[in-house]
């Protein structure tokens, strides 16, 4: 496989999960709910909107990497078009989560609202498992077309991940749902199964709250 086919493949890739992950979800959520499911407000905290604007940034930093590679060149390893099986999974990944949240899936944090706790699925291994396919996807594009562009754009996207997680998503479970959220946290890891339990239990009020 050349460089220019490899490139072309991540592209599609990152597109389809672009799609997945915003326009098709928002799309099934508003005609199922009547809601789309986006809480992206001027008015949500600093670090929410900074982990959003890293992601997205970082999404963007990535598909233009990858298109800058859409060039002719030699042909790439073995280990290279592994990425692509890496992207392909994360797709998957996506979209199944996207599936086990059902009504409770969101764009975003609403300190105001309740929703649902998730915990079939792919949740019953880890917390965020939509977060994890995205930076699945990122990584292994960067894997796969490997330029300064798409490797800061991975890690633009990873930080994103944690900074949401850690300082919005987390506090916000923990305030809505209390020792219902606490008991699933301890028996699931962040990302990776049995792996990043909550630090924050305990360090005072949650972001939420704030």
């Amino acid at each position: 496989m050349s460089n220019r086919v490899l490139a072309g493949w991540t592209l599609l890739l990152q597109l389809m999960y672009a799609g997945v992950a915003f326009g098709w979800r928002s799309w099934v959520q508003r005609r199922a709910t009547g809601d789309a499911g986006v809480r992206l407000a001027r008015e949500a905290p600093l670090v929410a909107r900074a982990a959003t604007g890293l992601m997205v940034a970082g999404a963007v930093t990535c598909l233009a990497g990858t298109a800058a590679s859409l060039r002719p060149s030699h042909r790439v390893s073995r280990v290279r078009c592994l990425g692509l099986a890496g992207m392909a999974l994360g797709l998957l990944g996506t979209y199944r989560a996207q599936v086990d949240m059902g009504a409770s899936w969101r764009i975003g944090v609403d300190p105001a609202e309740r929703t649902s706790l998730v915990t079939t699925g792919l949740f019953q291994w880890v917390r965020n498992p939509m977060f994890a396919a995205a930076c699945l996807v990122a990584i292994a594009g960067a894997a796969a077309v490997t330029t300064p562009s798409t490797v800061a754009g991975a890690a633009m996207v990873t930080l994103g991940a944690e900074l949401q997680t850690r300082l919005v998503e987390e506090p916000y479970l923990d305030a809505a749902h209390g020792d219902s959220y606490r008991e699933y946290a301890s028996r699931t890891g962040r990302f990776v199964p049995g792996v990043g339990k909550p630090r924050w239990a305990g360090l005072g009020a949650p972001l939420s709250r704030r």
